[in-house]
This record gives structure tokens, sequence and C-alpha cells, in this order.
């Protein structure tokens, strides 16, 4: 059995970018994570320290993502769910990145990576 906390369109400003002017902005990138959760104990326990904290999810990965730079979505994406998976001892989590106005005719462009625990 596999339960999912889902955090969607967690957005976060950081240096993303392979040309002059992109690593001299900050651009916005929005992540979604579906994280697995064993949601019966959490549930049993009605404790925080049983699952999961995403308020401090979101600051870590805020202050992880405005402390480092990337050329490349999928450099991000990676070092992301990196940081997760050691940070929040997490079993398994799925993370979309997504960068805005990558390209002219697209709203947005963006990865979507799987990674266990090693």
């Amino acid at each position: 059995m596999k339960d999912i906390l889902v955090i969607n369109g967690l957005t976060v400003e950081t240096s993303l970018g392979v040309y002059a002017w992109e690593k001299k902005i900050k651009r916005k990138i929005k992540l979604d994570f579906e994280i697995a959760v064993d949601i019966q104990k959490v549930a049993s326990t009605d404790d925080l320290k049983s699952t999961i904290d995403y308020h401090a999810l979101n600051q870590q990965v805020t202050e992880f993502l405005s402390e480092n730079s990337f050329q490349l979505i999928e450099t991000l994406a990676e070092r992301v769910a990196e940081f997760v998976l050691e940070k929040f001892s997490v079993s398994w989590l799925r993370l979309s990145a997504y960068k805005a106005y990558a390209i002219p005719t697209a709203k947005e462009v963006g990865v979507i990576i799987e990674r266990p625990r090693a």
C-alpha cells in the first residue's frame, strides 16, 4: 500500500537558466510533490512528528533553492529530490518542476521525476 501526501504549486524564486541574461535574474519555479506517507500510522497518532511537516518542507526547499543556481530544470529537479529524500527521510517521491515561459509558445516547460530513497 502506498499513501501519498500531495503538495501542489509550491512557487519558489531561484536562479535558473543557461543564458547570461537568465543567470542575472531570479525566476519563479513551480514545484509539485507527491510523497509516500503511511497515512494510517499518521492518523493513529494525529501527531505532526509522524508525518511530513509540509510547512518545514516549504521553508527548507525555498531556502535551498534561493542559495543555489542551476542551468537546467532537470538538474534543479534532481537536486531538490535528493534534498527532500535526505532531509525528510522520505522513502519515495514524485517531483514535478516547471519553468514558466522558457519557450515563447508554451506557458511552461518542466520535468517529472520519481525517486526512491537509496
